[in-house]
């Protein structure tokens, strides 16, 4: 982070900070540096304590309080609850950058390994054996996060943490202020198709939520669609990566309070979305958050795959739902694959990539 945005930052925070400390020895951009070396590095509370002179118990105080006024802050700025305008624009750009239209926005979520918390008994361990929360989440096709779900005890079911959640519930009754049904891109038969999230296997097929077809061997038309699908799904894999590997506090099981712990998270995510925005305002070439080459692209694996290849703490869920989909759901899979067939729908190269890579 560039003095500048570290500048810009404490101006967004700061107020809340003043309002929220009596320890007037320590200046706001004091604690604010101190947090953000928490979340940044993963160093220890000791570590920190050691190294600005001040006791460990002020160190937790002080990133506390700092998290609670970064997510006051940030959050309506940079994480604000998505409208249909929103959704809309979202959508235009998957469909420039990834070449699907009708998408708003990839799914996917992940176990975070805690240390057991206190009196828990097994309320957070989980089937692969470690205690975790879970973070589920929907991006925009710029690595952003659009729509955040924290907290889900490790210990349900992959499948009851998405039916259960704020994103599975919302889906489920359409309340996710997802935009009216729209023609594809060029289409000329003039029929509607519903906007939708996308997401990998571990998910059910639903009209809002589209996944890949099952199973091996699959036609050129079925293939082809899995291949648009995954390109749109990586943008997801993406946002969790560049979290991960920038935020380091994700390096090491997280010992701290289940609440705490979702602050953690959710100040992560919010300086993210911060920093991911601010750059936008920068040549490509002096971004330091995400700068090129550090996402995938459709050519080369991004850096921060290899920032975090042996070291993070976030894991993939599972199955979430099951794959009994109404008809309508695989009708408009089939019809979404069909156009991905079509001139309209067509991405130059996309049929001998799926060739090449069965």
């Amino acid at each position: 982070m560039s003095s500048f945005r570290f500048d810009h930052l404490l101006s967004l925070v700061g107020p809340h900070l003043n309002q929220k400390s009596n320890r007037g020895v320590i200046s706001p951009s004091q604690r604010l540096a101190i947090s953000l070396r928490f979340l940044a590095t993963g160093d220890n509370t000791f570590s920190i304590a050691s190294s600005y002179c001040i006791g460990r118990s002020t160190v937790s105080l002080i990133v506390k309080q700092t998290m609670i006024a970064l997510c006051e802050a940030l959050t309506d700025l940079y994480l604000p609850e998505p409208t249909q305008a929103k959704f809309s624009q979202i959508a235009n750009d998957f469909w420039l950058k990834w070449n699907m239209p009708n998408c708003c926005g990839a799914l996917d979520g992940k176990h975070i390994r805690i240390d057991c918390p206190a009196n828990s008994g097994s309320l957070y361990f989980n089937y692969k054996k470690y205690f975790s929360i879970v973070l589920l989440a929907v991006c925009d096709a710029n690595y952003n996060f659009v729509c955040i779900d924290i907290g889900a005890f490790g210990s349900l079911s992959d499948g009851a943490i998405f039916h259960d959640s704020y994103l599975g519930q919302a889906m489920e009754s359409n309340t996710l202020n997802l935009p009216l049904a729209n023609v594809l891109p060029s289409c000329k038969s003039g029929r509607e198709v519903p906007y939708f999230i996308v997401g990998d296997a571990a998910f059910p097929l639903k009209e809002n939520l589209m996944r890949p077809y099952p199973g091996q061997n699959l036609d050129i038309v079925k293939s082809i669609f899995n291949y648009r699908l995954s390109r749109a799904r990586r943008c997801i894999e993406n946002s969790f990566g560049i979290l991960q590997a920038r935020w380091r506090i994700f390096s090491r099981s997280i010992n701290s309070t289940p609440d705490r712990v979702d602050l953690i998270v959710k100040s992560c995510v919010c300086l993210h979305n911060y920093l991911k925005n601010e750059e936008t305002t920068i040549p490509i070439g002096e971004r330091l958050y995400c700068p090129p080459g550090y996402a995938d692209s459709d050519v080369s694996l991004g850096q921060w795959r290899h920032e975090i290849e042996h070291n993070s703490i976030m894991t993939k869920i599972t199955q979430t739902g099951s794959n009994n989909s109404t008809i309508k759901a695989k009708n408009m899979r089939d019809e979404l694959a069909r156009y991905f067939m079509s001139p309209q729908g067509f991405k130059k190269g996309q049929i001998e990539y799926v060739k090449r890579t069965k």
